[in-house]
């Protein structure tokens, strides 16, 4: 068994409370958008899982950690158009360090098209 059992800490996730969660909403030009982005704290990282429905093209969803001008994010691509689930391991940050920080998915073209504030 790997010393750093991802699987076995993921099973051990479904039917917990998040440690945190993004509620994400259109913006006017994309009002369908809507989703949820859950954070996880794992003994690898904080795994986030995703699931977003409205998308009419391709899109990225970006973490947000600091300020959306210069600060620094995850990206995450997006490939749908309809709805996606999807989850990921950011292993570079902590709960504490997102909560309060945004969740924003842009379109293709680089559009903000929805985002959240993440609550713990």
């Amino acid at each position: 068994m790997y010393k750093n059992n991802l699987h076995g800490n993921i099973t051990g996730l479904w039917g917990r409370i998040p440690d945190a969660v993004a509620v994400l909403n259109g913006v006017s030009d994309a009002p369908s958008v809507r989703g949820k982005v859950w954070f996880y704290k794992t003994h690898v990282g904080t795994l986030a899982v995703a699931n977003i429905s409205g998308l009419a093209y391709e899109g990225k969803l970006e973490l947000h950690v600091g300020r959306e001008d210069g600060g620094d994010y995850i990206r995450h691509l997006l490939s749908s158009d309809c709805c996606v689930f999807s989850s990921f391991l950011v292993n570079r940050l902590e709960i504490e360090d997102i909560v309060g920080k945004s969740v924003v998915i842009y379109s293709a073209a680089d559009t903000k098209i929805a985002c959240g504030e993440i609550r713990g």
